[in-house]
């Protein structure tokens, strides 16, 4: 099962970023690295990190735990899908009407001009919040039923939006090539809530959306909403020692109102259980968040500091960091996606060898992934640089420091990704918030770095903190794993002496192809 799942995972993520690239190459062919690819690039920077974030793990890895201890899963699954959207709604209208505000603080480098050049580009952007939520939330009631073919190739209509409206602004000035594209992501976003339609039927979650509403009317009668269901929500719950629909039919005496009390009372325990089931999982959902996007949050906040830097910085860390997210995506993303329902549920079940047992064959497999990438990526920096993106605004000199941008996030591409698979163990046993916390020293101290690196380096200075930083949250994750138990999985011989053979002959195969073969340009 765990392999099955990998490998559509896997496929599915290379064709979305196959279709990724090509809109990248489409990209850097009509737009270049200037003035207005870096206004899209901030504009989308925000909505492409929640992307990330919500898509790659961090809701999943509190809402699935959730839905499935939950007893009413129907009425669970429609208030999180309702006050998810209702938040998201608002904050949407929220930066429209302030649009400048938040231009200012996704480049705080900008000036005045490019701020309001930026400022609408970036209200459209946010729309696409909602839609992105809405398909997490989708893709991981399918992962619930082992279904993950819809999550996986999703992301390859976003694409194919975008690509489409780059074709047909070509001829048209900067500007308007912006406008283009920006709502191409919202028709991309709406084709991939649409994907989901059919198997959500097929698999029965549209009737249990409607037995969930049923169950929340049902809820209403028993005081869920009375009193605001956040302030409930926030509330400790009271130890049961009475209920007030006991004391009520105490007080009857009619057959009728027997029944009607028994009914409030029915409908008072369904809304305590719906309120507790919501408390466990907004407890665990906002840590979660922070401790499964270290390297996202990594790179946005890169965008940010670059913005200070040179013309340019900003796209040359976006183009380099699409090329990093490729290996992460195809082989850490998805293996840890097949991997946490197991493990998840292995844990549940009190299975503990069987679940380190999967995590033992995922992080090796991981490690020869990762670390032949890894190495394959630094040594040819330049020429995958130059083959991707040196074609018509994109010059040489853009691509000299786009590939030193590279190779600096591929030192980071190993710790990054074996991290996810110790992180999915704290998350199956409800540690979100110690996650959290190993996530958020990791992050401050990649703060740190960049902001000293910079200062010499530039754009490399900040792929090489974010590297760092990526360090940092490996060395704690094992930590909080258990350092016997990561010992235990390193104790394979076999696989060690094989990895270091592999590594040394792809290192010379690598050098004697640089010697033999003569890149153009390089």
């Amino acid at each position: 099962m765990l392999k099955k799942a990998f490998l559509t995972n896997s496929s599915g993520i290379l064709c979305s970023r196959v279709f990724g690239f090509l809109r990248d190459l489409s990209m850097a062919n009509i737009l270049g690295a200037g003035v207005y690819s870096d206004i899209f690039f901030v504009a989308f920077k925000f909505p492409n990190l929640f992307r990330r974030i919500f898509g790659e793990g961090a809701f999943t890895q509190s809402f699935l735990p959730s839905f499935i201890a939950s007893s009413k899963k129907g009425a669970f699954s429609v208030l999180v899908l309702g006050i998810f959207s209702l938040i998201l709604i608002a904050f949407s209208l929220l930066v429209v009407a302030f649009s400048g505000a938040f231009t200012r603080v996704l480049a705080l480098g900008f000036s005045e001009d490019l701020i309001e050049l930026a400022k609408p580009i970036v209200a459209i952007h946010f729309w696409y919040l909602l839609l992105v939520f809405w398909v997490t939330f989708f893709s991981t009631l399918l992962q619930y039923k082992q279904s993950f073919w819809v999550s996986a190739y999703n992301t390859a209509l976003l694409n194919i939006a975008m690509i489409c409206a780059l074709l047909l602004a070509r001829d048209s000035d900067g500007l308007m090539i912006v406008y283009m594209v920006s709502y191409g992501v919202l028709v991309g976003g709406v084709a991939q809530v649409c994907l989901h339609i059919y198997p959500l039927y097929k698999l029965g979650f549209l009737r249990l959306f409607i037995c969930g509403v049923g169950e929340l009317r049902l809820a209403r009668q028993g005081g869920l909403f009375k009193g605001g269901l956040f302030a409930r929500l926030l509330k400790r719950p009271k130890p049961e020692s009475s209920k007030a629909g006991d004391t009520n039919c105490a007080l009857e005496s009619a057959p009728e109102s027997t029944m009607d009390c028994a009914l409030d009372s029915k409908s008072a325990r369904l809304a305590q259980k719906i309120r507790a089931e919501l408390r466990a999982f907004f407890r665990q959902f906002l840590p979660a968040m922070l401790g499964s996007s270290t390297a996202q949050l990594a790179s946005f906040i890169d965008t940010i500091l670059a913005s200070f830097l040179a013309t340019g910085s900003i796209s040359y860390l976006y183009y380099a960091n699409r090329i990093f997210q490729l290996p992460l995506a195809i082989f850490a993303i998805a293996i840890s996606t097949a991997l946490f329902p197991m493990v998840a549920k292995a844990i549940k079940a009190g299975e503990q060898e069987k679940a380190l047992s999967a995590m033992k064959r995922a992080f090796w497999f991981l490690l020869f992934m990762l670390m032949a990438c890894s190495v394959g990526g630094i040594v040819l920096s330049d020429q995958i640089i130059w083959l991707l993106y040196e074609h018509g605004k994109f010059s040489r000199a853009d691509t000299m420091e786009c590939a030193l941008v590279f190779a600096g996030y591929m030192l980071g591409l190993v710790p990054f990704g074996c991290a996810r698979i110790f992180s999915l163990y704290l998350y199956s046993h409800n540690r979100q918030a110690q996650a959290a916390k190993i996530s958020a020293i990791s992050l401050l101290l990649g703060v740190v770095f960049s902001l000293i690196f910079m200062q010499f380096w530039g754009a490399f200075g900040l792929a090489l903190a974010g590297s760092l930083s990526g360090v940092v949250l490996f060395v704690l994750s094992v930590r909080a794993f258990g350092v016997g138990q990561f010992w235990a999985i390193m104790q394979a011989k076999k696989q060690a002496l094989l990895l270091a053979l592999l590594l040394l002959l792809e290192v010379a195969l690598l050098l004697l192809w640089r010697t033999l073969v003569q890149t153009p340009g390089i």
